[in-house]
């Protein structure tokens, strides 16, 4: 494969797994809507982080070596898929789920090793 194409997959990539990893922490904030103390919010808008804390530490790991992250970012997304149930219609599935898979295969595309021809 061209090293531009690899380099160019693999900042898509890194897009894509930022942006969900904004938009997971963005939705966290919910947590500061619901009645109660300010320390009960701050427990929950902490609870509320860490889906997004493992897809951090596992866009992080694909970052650092792209094939490790792709299958932890599989891992990830069978993970998200049935604990969030995610299966049962697709809206949850493909803003839930698909965007760990999308860029799971993006980071392993970017990592496939290649093999050059002995001369």
């Amino acid at each position: 494969m061209d090293t531009a194409f690899r380099k160019a997959t693999l900042w898509i990539a890194k897009g894509i797994g930022l942006a969900y990893l904004l938009l997971l922490m963005i939705l966290s904030l919910d947590a500061f809507s619901l009645p109660g103390p300010w320390w009960q919010d701050l427990i929950g808008f902490a609870i509320h982080l860490i889906p997004a804390a493992i897809f951090g530490a596992a866009l992080w790991l694909a970052w650092k070596h792209p094939m490790a992250g792709a299958l932890t970012l599989i891992a990830l997304g069978l993970l998200f898929t049935f604990y969030f149930s995610t299966f049962r219609a697709w809206p949850p599935f493909l803003s839930v789920s698909m965007p760990l898979f999308l860029t799971a295969f993006l980071f392993a595309v970017a990592g496939w090793p290649t093999h050059k021809p002995a001369h």
